[in-house]
């Protein structure tokens, strides 16, 4: 199987446009491979459809891209035709989509937290120069900075922890 991208992208559109439409296969190559739209009425889709002229191979490599991307929740397929889901909606907007806002991950510092720290820098092994040196920088920076230092130790603490778990 080919992976193939640019088909990719141009399916997530098609389905895009018919959103909320489950679309065969067969209107899928017609619109992604010979660039034709994907008729508005009924009868137009059905004799469409009844076109014989497609290409095995090709239609091949697209239904193994409809099933990659199906492997990837990004379109649902139901029985032989396609919608696209809200995944692949937000994977193909420049924006991230709503799952950009919602996957969010709020981080708080409270004075504890503030606190901990402190003790941690006056507890190492650093030499008291040092120590005030990194509390007064710690004083003056902004709390944003703080919260990704302190994010920054959680996962590389967290890596050594969960490896010496695993070996």
């Amino acid at each position: 199987m080919e992976i193939d991208r640019v088909l990719q992208n141009k399916v997530l559109h098609c389905l895009k446009e018919q959103y909320s439409l489950f679309v065969t296969p067969k209107l899928i190559y017609f619109a992604c491979i010979e660039n034709q739209p994907i008729p508005a009425d009924d009868f137009d889709v059905q004799m469409l459809a009844l076109r014989d002229s497609v290409d095995l191979t090709v239609m091949k490599h697209l239904r193994d891209n409809l099933a990659y991307l199906a492997e990837h929740n990004l379109i649902e397929p139901k029985s032989d035709s396609y919608k696209i889901t809200a995944k692949g909606i937000d994977f193909i907007t420049n924006d991230g989509g709503l799952s950009q806002i919602l996957n969010v991950t709020t981080v708080r510092l409270s004075p504890d937290t503030l606190e901990l720290l402190v003790n941690a820098i006056n507890q190492s092994s650093l030499n008291p120069t040092d120590k005030q040196k990194l509390l007064a920088q710690l004083k003056e920076l902004p709390v944003e900075s703080i919260k990704q230092i302190l994010i920054g130790s959680m996962v590389s603490f967290a890596v050594p922890v969960l490896l010496a778990q695993v070996l």
